[in-house]
């Protein structure tokens, strides 16, 4: 540098050694931002900098257009706010690190009708399982793994990158693994998280904040309150990939739902107090009547087919 380089020069190159060290530096180059801290100027300009960009990446894209609305509303630039606004603007705008780290690198959406979309596999090398009547985006950055599940069931298993955490956004909460095994269900806005494999975050609107090992699940319903939060039995977990549902002392009213789903078949119970009566066992989606032989097995009902509903009554 010059006797006469101008503190925003100064800045640029801070800006410009920040984003190259998040992105790793070699040995030469290394040595040669150690030099260029030698100067005390660049060394706290330096400092600065990283603080700023570290702060201003924490933020989710959301957040930051709702900062960029603030800062075009005159009444709010004197406000605390406004200042942190235009500081991230700075950055994002002036120096383009909005879009150094915020572009996607590889962006993919997903949708399955009538067939499942299996061992899907993301450029890190995780792969993703698709059930029927599901949908989801993914987008990966600089920085993180993004996927959102729109609709349906999913199953992940996550190549661990510790620097690039892997972030399912489904409803109204946000799952955050680096590295693991767990099905994520967004059926009609109510959500369940079961976890095969590794640890799992879940993070709700509310700000509640769940952390779930192997083995354990979770499920909301649709106004995002917890239903139920512990053990799972693994053999639950993505049984859909085998065309097979499995359930463990599971309510008659939550099995005909599954099997809703699969078959298209609507199922409904003429007496409440029958829905609630509980049943285990696996069974196959496309052999559903094999399904009802077994209710009427198990239990005191009849099975009744009325043009496309088939009702469940007590005998």
């Amino acid at each position: 540098m010059s006797l006469h380089t101008s503190h925003h020069e100064i800045e640029e190159s801070a800006q410009r050694w920040v984003m190259r060290e998040n992105e790793g530096l070699s040995g030469s180059e290394r040595r040669e931002l150690e030099l260029w801290l030698k100067n005390r100027e660049h060394q706290e300009v330096y400092e600065e900098q990283k603080k700023l960009i570290g702060e201003c990446l924490d933020l989710d894209d959301e957040f930051i257009r709702e900062l960029e609305e603030e800062a075009e509303t005159p009444r709010q630039k004197s406000s605390f706010l406004a200042l942190l606004v235009a500081a991230c603007l700075v950055v994002f705008v002036g120096w383009g690190i909005k879009d150094y780290y915020f572009e996607p690198i590889f962006e993919q959406e997903y949708v399955s009708h009538h067939q499942k979309l299996l061992n899907i596999v993301l450029p890190d090398d995780s792969v993703i399982d698709l059930d029927i009547k599901s949908s989801l985006k993914i987008a990966y950055y600089k920085h993180k793994r993004e996927v959102e599940l729109l609709a349906g069931k999913a199953l992940f298993s996550v190549e661990k990158e510790a620097k690039k955490p892997f972030i399912v956004r489904v409803g109204g909460a946000q799952i955050e693994v680096v590295g693991t095994k767990f099905e994520v269900a967004n059926i009609e806005n109510r959500l369940s998280v079961n976890v095969l494999e590794g640890v799992v975050m879940v993070k709700t609107e509310g700000r509640s904040v769940y952390q779930l090992g192997a083995a354990q699940a979770i499920a909301f319903d649709s106004h995002g309150e917890v239903q139920s939060f512990g053990a799972i039995n693994t053999q639950k977990i993505a049984d859909w990939k085998n065309d097979t549902l499995f359930f463990d002392k599971t309510t008659l009213g939550d099995a005909a739902a599954q099997f809703e789903y699969y078959t298209g078949k609507r199922i409904v119970f003429e007496d409440a107090r029958v829905a609630h009566l509980k049943m285990s066992g696996k069974f196959s989606t496309s052999h559903f009547r094999g399904f009802l032989d077994s209710i009427e097995l198990i239990h005191p009902v009849k099975i009744r087919q009325e043009e496309q509903t088939i009702k469940i009554v007590k005998k």
